[in-house]
């Protein structure tokens, strides 16, 4: 009886730690391009009404992975420019495999600081390799006010940065 009880709370003691033990899986999505170079960094030019945003995302990515995404000098070629452009539609901004992100002055001039750093951040997403994914998350298809990084975004950058 004794050895019955001992397995008993062997088992469910195991079974209260695997409980406890949440494990929580990142939904990857990336593209299957990115505009980083064979130095793995992304080194921009160029200028923006939007541009302390711009720093503002390059920041946020930088802080999880310091010193790729850098601007551009002379000893270095451009790997993105930016720019900005005003057409009256629901585009606030896009990030093109040809190396250009581009922000829409009719949209980001009525947006928030915040939505004004989500969009920049975003499109860097894309610059990065990234591709739309999920509420909460800075690569969200939908402009929000999200403005740090998620576990699916930093999951995401670690697998597009790592092919």
């Amino acid at each position: 009886m004794k050895n019955h009880m001992k397995v008993l709370c062997t088992l469910l003691g195991g079974a209260l730690l695997a409980c406890s033990m949440r494990v929580h899986a990142s939904n990857v999505a990336i593209m299957s391009w990115s505009l980083l170079d064979s130095g793995k960094h992304l080194d921009w030019d160029g200028t923006s009404e939007y541009l302390s945003y711009f720093q503002s995302g390059v920041d946020t990515w930088n802080d999880y992975k310091p010193g790729v995404i850098r601007q551009d000098s002379w000893n270095t070629i451009e790997d993105v420019a930016i720019s900005d452009y005003y057409e009256q539609n629901s585009v606030s901004g896009y990030t093109d495999k040809a190396g250009m992100i581009c922000f829409n002055k009719y949209n980001m001039s009525r947006y928030s600081s915040a939505e004004k750093q989500h969009t920049c951040t975003h499109e860097l997403g894309h610059a990065l390799g990234l591709a739309h994914n999920q509420f909460g998350d800075i690569m969200y298809a939908e402009l929000t006010y999200h403005t740090v990084l998620s576990e699916n975004d930093k999951a995401s950058y670690d697998a597009s940065y790592n092919r």
